[in-house]
């Protein structure tokens, strides 16, 4: 329903609506820290075990664009992808980011292509007979690169794919 269309009671409930489920979350955050930190103190192995796996749960972060608000570009994202290291498996990049190899180009593309400056240009290569990507550079493109490469920035090179 569009904003205008909303009647005054309409939106007023919404907010109501929402600050209940705020309130609920903010609750169930706070019990599953009391009992998270409950469960370490205990002494039982077991307990203490299934606590910091617990713990360790972390939801995959997802972007949210919203207007007027600073988001992460896709270099980052880029960087991201690279943080364990400059080669990745294509499986470690599906495990973590749901991206194939056509989403992963498609993801380099761009950021070439949204580049604020030849220093955030990240260049990335990708074997086919390993299954690996390899990020060959940041900046200026490396000599003899032969990797992803937007046909509007092709100079005499030739893609891997």
């Amino acid at each position: 329903m569009k904003l205008e269309n909303m009647s005054a009671e309409q939106t007023e409930m919404n907010r109501i609506r929402k600050e209940r489920a705020d309130a609920k979350k903010a609750a169930q955050k706070l019990a599953l820290e009391k009992l998270l930190a409950l469960s370490l103190a205990s002494g039982d192995p077991e307990t203490v075990a299934l606590a910091k796996a617990m713990q360790k749960v972390e939801k995959p972060t997802r972007t949210v664009i919203i207007a007027g608000k600073p988001r992460a570009t896709v270099a980052d994202f880029i960087r991201d992808v690279f943080a364990d290291g400059e080669v990745q498996h294509e499986d470690s990049v599906w495990a973590r980011f749901k991206l194939g190899r056509y989403e992963m180009k498609a993801k380099c593309f761009d950021a070439l292509k949204r580049a604020k400056d030849d220093a955030d240009k990240p260049w990335v290569s990708f074997s086919l007979a390993s299954g690996e990507y390899k990020l060959e550079a940041w900046g200026a493109m490396p000599e003899g690169f032969a990797g992803f490469v937007p046909d509007s920035m092709k100079t005499g090179i030739i893609a891997s794919i």
